[in-house]
């Protein structure tokens, strides 16, 4: 049975949200696949509809952080107090941590290699891309 491509895609963005959060909190290797489905609600089965492999998810999980960090510092303006305000943000725990709930997403040390090049050089052509496609 073939799903429309809206909901498709809403399960694979389902998928790489829940991964990212347990990948945060386990690492890698301390999360199955099995446990990835089922944070989602999903089954375990069509986890190879939306990724080839385990690896692959967490490239996307990491490309997809990096991409939000980098919408985040498209919002900066160019003022050392703007920029100041958003690494203080950036870096600390999201308020969802700080109740004990599940935060969305917090930075990885990939994604924050990412924005302090693109602070420090203030050029996003500076930073090298994930993957190209």
């Amino acid at each position: 049975m073939r799903y429309p491509a809206a909901e498709t895609a809403e399960k694979h963005q389902k998928i790489i949200r829940a991964a990212s959060r347990l990948f945060r909190e386990r690492g890698f290797s301390g999360v199955s696949v099995s446990e990835i489905m089922q944070a989602t609600g999903l089954t375990h089965g069509p986890f190879y509809n939306h990724f080839p492999s385990k690896e692959d998810l967490m490239a996307r999980s990491l490309e997809q952080g990096m991409q939000s960090t980098l919408a985040g510092i498209e919002q900066v303006g160019d003022s050392a107090k703007q920029t100041a305000e958003y690494l203080d943000r950036y870096l600390s725990p999201p308020i969802e941590t700080l109740r004990g709930k599940d935060a969305l997403w917090r930075p990885s040390l990939p994604s924050l290699h990412a924005t302090m090049l693109y602070l420090a050089v203030g050029n996003k052509s500076a930073i090298p891309r994930v993957r190209s496609e």
